[in-house]
């Protein structure tokens, strides 16, 4: 059975992004011309300025009567692709796996079920293109454009939504924003709301779709972009002379919590962890122990009084008038890391169980 040719005529690339979308990582000021190809790379594993389509791959599949599409270890070089991506035309699953895209446009496309592993993405752009119920794997990320509005995720896992996050381009050329009216201040503070957005979309989407580190990972993401976007917008205003003192004090308290919940988040693994606030428990207790049984010269006793105030139960037995301020100073900062600690640990235990049910 033959297989329909893979080279047809140069076309145009139907995106205007290289040429006119100056905020995206396509962007050359200037158009690309494109040759449509099938999807045979059996003498070419390196497509260069190729236009790739749905339609294509229903022809390559049904000609060579494929029950399933598998792409393993090609390079994609600033290429295009277009059409609805979907089980209907590779008759089974696709699947992408340690494939490289570079300078690739994927807007105005589809993708149902479609599989990514260990693929990576450098300087493409993903807006105008859409992955409903695909799995992202282990991908690398580098510089890529995302539309808070016009990038659809549904259901869709990202094992690192971290790096993918981190990843998100915009251009901060001064000279192509002075040209478009805006500055590097504004289109950061964009991007970081935009970053927000997909935070809250991918833990959503790991909630109920990936595994235990996926969805731990989004969810710290999802809590330090929230608070950096928060923070970039007032420093934003603040630039602009906008409410100073309010502002002020926002972009201070959103740097606050940052720290905070940072701190916090590691001693827990962000919810993963029991045994991590638990170690701290009785690392935190020994401690103090030991420090109490080096001033009163008797470690037995020490011990004791560090497990009665690490763990809140002996605190006003051992803190009164009678002993020294430093000494009442030292049993309060006691007390508040080992509330801090309960704090932690009560409601890791409690969030583990409920996610097991």
């Amino acid at each position: 059975m033959t297989v329909m040719e893979d080279v047809q005529s140069p076309v145009t690339s139907n995106s205007h992004k290289r040429s006119m979308s100056w905020w995206d990582s396509l962007y050359t000021g200037k158009p690309l011309k494109l040759s449509s190809h099938g999807w045979d790379f059996t003498n070419n594993k390196g497509p260069f300025q190729l236009l790739f389509t749905a339609a294509t791959l229903k022809n390559y599949t049904d000609s060579l009567e494929l029950r399933r599409f598998s792409c393993r270890s090609i390079s994609f070089d600033n290429c295009d692709f277009d059409g609805e991506f979907t089980s209907d035309v590779s008759n089974g699953d696709i699947t992408f796996a340690k494939c490289n895209f570079s300078r690739c446009d994927f807007g105005g496309t589809v993708w149902r079920g479609v599989k990514f592993n260990e693929c990576k993405f450098e300087r493409c752009s993903f807006t105008l293109a859409e992955f409903e119920d695909c799995n992202f794997i282990e991908c690398a990320w580098a510089d890529i454009t995302l539309s808070g509005t016009e990038t659809k995720l549904p259901n869709t896992l990202i094992s690192n939504p971290d790096k993918f996050i981190s990843a998100a381009y915009t251009n901060l050329n001064k000279e192509i924003l002075s040209r478009n009216n805006t500055n590097p201040s504004y289109q950061k503070m964009r991007l970081e709301s935009t970053k927000a957005t997909f935070s809250r979309t991918l833990l959503k989407n790991a909630e109920s779709h990936g595994n235990e580190d996926a969805y731990y990972n989004a969810l710290k993401t999802h809590l330090n972009q929230s608070l950096k976007s928060r923070a970039k917008k007032t420093a934003y205003e603040l630039f602009l002379g906008k409410d100073i003192i309010s502002n002020f004090w926002s972009f201070l308290a959103a740097l606050l919590e940052i720290l905070l919940i940072n701190i916090t988040g590691s001693l827990n693994s962000w919810g993963k962890s029991i045994a991590r606030p638990a170690i701290i428990g009785l690392s935190l207790t020994l401690f103090f122990g030991l420090l109490y049984g080096y001033i009163d010269k008797n470690y037995a006793t020490g011990i004791i009084k560090g497990f009665d105030i690490t763990f809140l139960v002996g605190y006003t037995k051992h803190s009164n008038n009678d002993i020294s301020q430093n000494m009442q100073v030292l049993y309060g900062v006691n007390a508040f890391f080992g509330l801090w600690w309960y704090a932690i640990l009560v409601p890791t235990i409690i969030n583990r169980i409920s996610r097991v049910n």
